[in-house]
């Protein structure tokens, strides 16, 4: 017997018998030179020459179906966005696959809509999750990298990053 024998939920596996003989008949009932297997088990077949002779049982060959890993679902929580699923993530931009985007976070660079699929360490796929639509905005269109120092402090400290000329307010807690 030869034919794949492991697929995912949803496939199909063929299982074909040697070529030349008269009759098939296979465990499950089958008797067509090949069959189209959907779940998991284990399959033999036998062979009828033309004159009618059965052979043996053939050794068993076991089929598993791996199960598709469940639809993620992406939670949001400020700029980062987080799978259900601690593996086998792949995140998505505007339905194209993010390159080397694979941990269960990522952080939002960009406004569109972000998805996230599932795969399993047998190479089984999850749907798709649902979008998640991203609009990034910013305080009167500007964004600021700022550098705070020394941390600890004892009262003083520098700030770097801020624009000049410009009336920020700011505060402070003492935690």
């Amino acid at each position: 017997i030869v034919g794949e024998t492991e697929f995912c939920e949803g496939g199909t596996a063929t299982l074909v018998a040697p070529t030349g003989f008269a009759a098939y008949e296979w465990s499950n009932g089958e008797t067509d030179f090949g069959i189209q297997v959907s779940e998991s088990g284990s399959f033999r077949v036998k062979v009828i020459n033309e004159l009618g002779c059965n052979s043996e049982w053939s050794d068993e060959i076991l089929v598993k179906v791996n199960s598709l890993p469940t639809k993620p679902i992406i939670a949001v929580v400020g700029n980062e966005l987080s799978s259900s699923s601690d593996i086998g993530n792949q995140w998505f931009f505007n339905q194209n696959e993010i390159n080397r985007a694979t941990d269960q976070t990522y952080i939002i660079e960009q406004t569109g809509n972000y998805s996230v699929q599932v795969v399993s360490p047998e190479g089984c796929v999850s749907e798709m999750s649902e979008e998640v639509s991203v609009t990034l905005t910013s305080v009167d269109g500007i964004q600021y990298r700022v550098q705070l120092y020394p941390n600890p402090t004892t009262g003083i400290v520098q700030i770097n990053g801020l624009p000049q000329n410009k009336a920020i307010n700011m505060g402070g807690y003492n935690l």
